[in-house]
């Protein structure tokens, strides 16, 4: 793991599953609308907000994400439904995307996140992480998991993020 890098390790139920049609490119996801800052000139303006869930896992010998290949919009608010399914523990690392989104908040153990500045979220097996996020920056962005052995096994993929 990078030295800089922030572990956050979930121990209990964090949310609720919702379970979606896979979208193009295969991430489920839905929309749910929020309050939001109205838009100038407009009296009321909803923000909607895309569920997508990324399952970790294992099959056989190998590990992976599912899906592996995700696609985002600069300024669309997400919820990241960090699912383990496996046996074992996981991460959710992107150090270089986590830090060019803005965090509204997130489920952990001790309440809620504000922000992911080591860009890694590690979740227990059987466990879920909810990141609510909003990508400020296009670009396309490696996710992995950074535990010994996992990675040259199968469990990494691209986030790409487009205006």
């Amino acid at each position: 793991m990078a030295g800089a890098a922030l572990a956050v390790l979930v121990t209990g139920a964090c949310s609720s599953t919702q379970t979606a049609d896979p979208a193009p490119g295969g991430a489920a996801t839905s929309e749910a609308t929020a309050p939001g800052t109205a838009a100038p000139g407009t009296a009321t303006t909803a923000t909607k907000v895309q569920t997508v869930r990324i399952e970790a896992g294992e099959v056989g010998s190998q590990k992976l994400y599912t899906p592996n290949n995700l696609d985002l919009k600069v300024g669309t608010p997400y919820v990241l439904q960090l699912v383990n399914t496996g046996k074992f523990r996981h991460e959710f690392t992107a150090a270089k995307f986590f830090p060019t989104v803005t965090f509204r908040n997130g489920n952990g153990p001790q309440g809620k996140l504000k922000r992911l500045p080591g860009g890694e979220a590690e979740v227990g097996a059987g466990k879920q992480m909810d990141l609510y996020v909003t990508p400020t920056k296009a670009g396309k962005f490696v996710i992995m998991c950074e535990i010994p052995g996992h990675r040259e096994a199968g469990m990494e993929g691209t986030i790409t993020v487009t205006t």
